[in-house]
C-alpha cells in the first residue's frame, strides 16, 4: 500500500498508518447526516498515546544513557589546562609550574574525542569520505578563522625585512635582544617566500605533523592538535564500522581489546623513553648530533598513529559503555565512587608535583625533583628529553583517565556534579574548541597591549630545543584568568563571525549547484531526498526514513544546524527547532515539512 501511495505521489502525511472497519451508523454525524470529524479519533480509539509511549520506550533502549553535560564540562576544564600550560611565566607560577610536567590532559582530549563521536551508536557508515568531509566541514570554518588571526600575528614579526637566512635548532642567548626577527624553516632556510608558501599550504590542509613539520614555520603553536584530530576523523569510519560489526554488545571481547591497546600504549612509551633518554645536549659541543636527536624526539611526539591510539581507545570504551550500560543498573551509584576515586588520584599526583619545590633556575639549584628520573632532571639534562619524559609519564595514566571518562558518563558522584553545573557545561563549555584555537593569538595581543614594544612570538621566546611552541607567554600568574576571560569573549565573537564565512562558502556551493542542476529549485525536489541529502552532508550517514534523530547524530546539538539548512533549502516556508523537536524519526520530519509546504501553497506563498 505504501509503495502504491508513493508511486501515486501522495504526500507521506496523508498515508494511512492504521486501518479500522466500522459500521456507518456508528460514526458521529450532524443532524444533516454529515460526518463529524472533530473527536473522531477518540471515538474510534485511535488517539496516539500508546504509540508515543512505545516510541519513547524504543528510544530509551536504543542508546545507553550518557551524561553529556558532565562530559562537556570536563572538556572545558581540559581546555583550561591547555591554556595554563601556555600562559604565565615559569617563575611567576612558582611551585604550581610543576604541573606543566604532568600534561595528562593531552591524551584525554583524544580519548574523549573518540568516545564522544562513537557513543551515539549511529548506523554503519557506508559513505566514509562523506562522513569525513561532513565532520571536517563542521570544524574547519573556525579553524580557518584561527589561521587568519595567526597569520596576522606572524607577519607582525616575520616579514622580508626581518628575515635572516640562518637557522638554528636551539635558542640563542641574544634572541630577546635582537628585536623582531625570523629564520627560515629547517628545509628552506634561505627563502622567506618559500617558507611562507609552505607554511600556509601545510596549515590550510592540516598537515603540520610528522613528517612535514620541518617544511613549515609554527604558524599556530598548538594547531598540531587539529592536524592529529583530522587524521583521527579520517580513521574513524573504518574503525567504527569494524567495532560495530565485530564487537557490539560483546563485553568480554571489548575488555580484551581495550586492555591490549593499553599494553601497546605502555610498550610504545617505554620503548621511546629508553631510546631517547640519553640524547645529548646542544651545549655539549656536537651540535649536529644534538640536532638529530632533537628531530627524532619531536618526530615521535608529532607522529599521528601514536596519538590516534587514544582515539581508538575512546571508541572501544564507548562500545563497552553501550554494552554494559552502567547508568541503567540499580547500583549505578557505585560509579560515582569510581569517578570520585579517579579524580582524587589525579589531584593527589598533581599536589605531589606541586610540593616538589619551585622549579626555576634562579632558585635552589641543588633541588632534585623526586618525581623525575635522573635522565630528566631540570638542571643538567637535555630539554627535549625532559619533554619526552613529561609526555610519556602523563600518557601512562591512560588506564585511569579512560576509567574516569567511563564513570563520569553515568552522571554519578561529586565529580560529575561539579562538571555538570550549568555555568560550566552550558555557558563555558561551548567555547572549549575555540579556547584551544584562539588562546595563542589572544595572549599575543594581550601581551603586546600590556607590554608596549614587546610581542610574544616563537623566535624571540623559543625553547632551548626545537619545538612547536615557544616558552609560555611571560605574564604574571594572576593575569591567567584575565586572558582566559578574553579568550572566551573572543570565542563568542567568533561564533557570530563564523556564519558569515559559512554563508560565503554556501553561496559559492549554491552557484555551483544551480549551474550543475540547470537552476532546479529545492522546493521542486522530493522532500524526502532533500532531507537525506542534508543529513548526509551534515553527518556522512545515509539515513533511512525510520532512523531516529539520535541514530543520525542530530539529537539536540545538531538539530539547530539542521533547521538552519532546511530554511535555506525551502525558502517559501520557515521552521524552528520547536517545530521539529516532536519528530521521532526522519520520516516524521518529512511529514512536518510536507505539511508546511502544502499550507504555504494553499496560502499562495
Amino acid at each position: 500500500m505504501r509503495a502504491w501511495l508513493k508511486e501515486a505521489k501522495l504526500p507521506p502525511m496523508k498515508w494511512p498508518t492504521k486501518w479500522i472497519i466500522v459500521n456507518d451508523e456508528d460514526l458521529p454525524k450532524t443532524k444533516t447526516k454529515k460526518y463529524v470529524r472533530t473527536g473522531l479519533s477518540t471515538k474510534l480509539g485511535l488517539d496516539p498515546k500508546e504509540d508515543k509511549a512505545c516510541v519513547l520506550h524504543a528510544k530509551e533502549s536504543t542508546t545507553a544513557k550518557v551524561d553529556w553535560n558532565c562530559l562537556l564540562g570536563l572538556r572545558f576544564v581540559l581546555a583550561c589546562y591547555v591554556m595554563f600550560m601556555h600562559i604565565g611565566s615559569t617563575d611567576s607560577w612558582g611551585k604550581v609550574n610543576n604541573l606543566r610536567g604532568f600534561p595528562w590532559h593531552v591524551h584525554v582530549f583524544f580519548t574523549l574525542g573518540g568516545y564522544s563521536v562513537a557513543s551515539p551508536m549511529n548506523p554503519m557508515i557506508a559513505k566514509k569520505f562523506s562522513y569525513f568531509k561532513a565532520r571536517i566541514s563542521a570544524m574547519y570554518p573556525m579553524y580557518a578563522l584561527s589561521l587568519i588571526a595567526s597569520f596576522i600575528n606572524l607577519i607582525v614579526v616575520c616579514r622580508p625585512s626581518t628575515f635572516h637566512p640562518t637557522f638554528t635548532y636551539n635558542a640563542q642567548p641574544d634572541d630577546l635582544m635582537r628585536g623582531f626577527f625570523c629564520e627560515g624553516t629547517p628545509a628552506t632556510q634561505n627563502s622567506y617566500w618559500l617558507s611562507l608558501f609552505l607554511t600556509l599550504f601545510i596549515y590550510i590542509f592540516g598537515l603540520a605533523v610528522t613528517p612535514l613539520f620541518q617544511l613549515t614555520w609554527w604558524l599556530g603553536y598548538y594547531l598540531w592538535f587539529n592536524s592529529m584530530y583530522f587524521q583521527c576523523l579520517a580513521l574513524f569510519p573504518i574503525t567504527y564500522n569494524a567495532f560495530l560489526n565485530q564487537t557490539r554488545r560483546k563485553t568480554q571481547k571489548l575488555l580484551r581489546i581495550i586492555i591490549g591497546l593499553m599494553i601497546l600504549n605502555i610498550a610504545i612509551l617505554v620503548a621511546a623513553w629508553f631510546v631517547f633518554k640519553d640524547a645529548p645536549r646542544y651545549n655539549n659541543g656536537d651540535y649536529n648530533e644534538a640536532k638529530n636527536w632533537n628531530i627524532g624526539i619531536l618526530s615521535f611526539y608529532l607522529f599521528g598513529p601514536f596519538w590516534a591510539l587514544y582515539f581508538v581507545i575512546g571508541i572501544a570504551t564507548a562500545f563497552l559503555y553501550d554494552a554494559y550500560r552502567p547508568a541503567e543498573h540499580h547500583n549505578a551509584w557505585v560509579w560515582g565512587y569510581v569517578a570520585d576515586g579517579c579524580t582524587f588520584i589525579l589531584l593527589a599526583f598533581s599536589f605531589a608535583h606541586i610540593f616538589q619545590g619551585k622549579s626555576t633556575y634562579k632558585y635552589n639549584t641543588e633541588l632534585e625533583m623526586y618525581m623525575r628520573p635522573d635522565e630528566a632532571n631540570q638542571w643538567s639534562d637535555t630539554a627535549a628529553v625532559n619533554r619526552i619524559w613529561d609526555a610519556g609519564y602523563a600518557r601512562m595514566f591512560c588506564p585511569l583517565t579512560t576509567l574516569w571518562i567511563f564513570a563520569l558518563s553515568t552522571g554519578q558522584g561529586f565529580s560529575a556534579k561539579f562538571f555538570r553545573q550549568d555555568f560550566l557545561s552550558k555557558t563555558l563549555a561551548p567555547n572549549s574548541y575555540n579556547c584551544f584555537l584562539f588562546h595563542q593569538v589572544v595572549a599575543q595581543w594581550y601581551f603586546a597591549v600590556t607590554r608596549p614594544g614587546s610581542f610574544w612570538n616563537w623566535w624571540q621566546y623559543r625553547k632551548n630545543m626545537y619545538w612547536f611552541s615557544p616558552q609560555p607567554c611571560p605574564v604574571n600568574w594572576y593575569e591567567y584568568l584575565t586572558i582566559v576571560g578574553l579568550v572566551v569573549a573572543w570565542s563568542r565573537l567568533m561564533f557570530n563571525l563564523e556564519p558569515i564565512l559559512v554563508r560565503i562558502i554556501d553561496l559559492i556551493c549554491k552557484v555551483t549547484r544551480v549551474s550543475r542542476n540547470g537552476g532546479e529549485e529545492e522546493e521542486e525536489k522530493d522532500t524526502m531526498q532533500v532531507m537525506k541529502d542534508i543529513i548526509e552532508g551534515m553527518t556522512g550517514i545515509e539515513p533511512d526514513m525510520d532512523y531516529t534523530l539520535e541514530e543520525c547524530g542530530l539529537a539536540s546539538i545538531g538539530l539547530p544546524a539542521l533547521v538552519a539548512l532546511l530554511n535555506k533549502r525551502f525558502s517559501t516556508v520557515s521552521f524552528s527547532a520547536a517545530d521539529l523537536i516532536t519528530a521521532s524519526t526522519i520520516g516524521d520530519m518529512v511529514q512536518i515539512i510536507d505539511a508546511a509546504k502544502e499550507l504555504a501553497n494553499d496560502q499562495g506563498l
